[in-house]
């Protein structure tokens, strides 16, 4: 009777496995193909008659995953997003309207990407990583972008410029501010590669440097020098004013360069601060907080833990509200002078990074019809 036990047990299990693969490699197709998922009656007959030639075990287990089939379907529509006919969800394409200024600071885990839009014109500070540029460009469709009038690569790293070059090819914005400093990396070849081939102009700014975009007006800080042996301090720096706010882009810049920057007597107060390298104890000096004295701070990264204690215990002390992509797209608004934040949660930003959230979701419902 043990072996008997023993043999029914290794036949479930090698079964159990293969519904495993099955629905794995079902998930992997509704990831890349949900939007062409076809009506139930033309799929049906197919998987009917492919049962009929499994193993008798196996088609126990397929009769009990039939009688949860269309519940599974259904979760995995809700839950990946997934239509008829698209794979994002129906969203209107909504700019900024006249008299606002909207600052997104989209959820790209521990990579950078910050949109700027106002009613008639729209930048982009970085771009995050490569494999995210798809996710990107759908999103900023989303938003109502059709072109950008300028592009932000604030430095090399690819954290920051890996989906420049699909961005660019996208959007082909009139001119891409960059450092001087240069990189040896496919993501830095590539992004040169796109401007070169879509002819935009290029602008390395020097601290000091202003230009104005309608009501927006930019000033750069950094880089004060040519000649940091840290890439990161290399980064622009950009002071951006909508009336009387003021927004600060950091990208990576480290105490070096803040120091410089101190230094330099520019102004440097500002509502918002985008927190410098992830928010990392490399950035973000007590000097520097002090006088930028933020009302919020900006920390791109996966998980608030990234924070470091000392940056934490810095800003905390001067009562600033600190707000973490890992919570979802951040959206700054200016009206009437006026300044609100609030967080676009991961289903409604429908960036890639989500979607195999749901596709976990589908997995637990799957795991509790047996």
């Amino acid at each position: 009777m043990a072996r008997r036990r023993r043999r029914r047990g290794g036949h479930n299990f090698g079964a159990f496995w293969v519904c495993i693969v099955l629905l794995s490699i079902l998930l992997v197709w509704l990831y890349h193909h949900g939007d062409e998922l076809p009506p139930t009656e033309q799929w049906q007959p197919a998987v009917e008659q492919a049962v009929e030639h499994l193993p008798e075990t196996a088609r126990r287990i397929w009769e009990q995953i039939q009688n949860g089939a269309q519940q599974v379907i259904d979760e995995a529509k809700t839950f990946l997003n997934l239509q008829q006919t698209t794979a994002l969800p129906a969203v209107k394409p909504e700019t900024a309207p006249d008299g606002q200024l909207r600052v997104y600071s989209f959820q790209m885990g521990n990579a950078d990407a910050h949109l700027i839009q106002t009613s008639d014109w729209a930048m982009l500070i970085d771009a995050g990583e490569a494999g995210q540029s798809e996710g990107l460009v759908r999103r900023l469709k989303q938003l109502g972008v059709t072109k950008l009038d300028c592009v932000v690569a604030t430095h090399p790293h690819a954290d920051h410029i890996g989906g420049m070059s699909e961005i660019i090819r996208v959007f082909e914005p009139a001119v891409c501010y960059l450092p001087q400093a240069a990189h040896t990396t496919d993501e830095y070849a590539q992004m040169l590669a796109a401007l070169e081939d879509c002819q935009i102009d290029t602008v390395a700014p020097q601290a000091g440097d202003t230009t104005v975009f309608g009501d927006v007006h930019i000033s750069f800080l950094g880089p004060v020098r040519d000649d940091y042996s840290e890439l990161n301090d290399h980064s622009i720096v950009l002071r951006l004013t909508y009336g009387s706010k003021a927004f600060l882009f950091m990208g990576d810049a480290q105490s070096a360069a803040e120091r410089d920057i101190l230094a330099s007597g520019a102004q440097l107060t500002a509502d918002v601060l985008k927190v410098g390298h992830h928010g990392s104890d490399t950035s973000s000096s007590e000097a520097f907080l002090d006088a930028v004295a933020p009302k919020y701070a900006i920390v791109c990264a996966d998980s608030i833990a990234g924070l470091s204690d000392a940056v934490d215990a810095r800003l905390q002390a001067l009562g600033t509200t600190i707000l973490c992509t890992q919570s979802g797209d951040i959206l700054f608004t200016v009206q009437d002078d006026a300044l609100s934040v609030q967080i676009i949660t991961p289903q409604a930003s429908a960036l890639p990074v989500f979607r195999w959230t749901g596709a976990a979701q589908v997995w637990d419902r799957f795991v509790k019809i047996f």
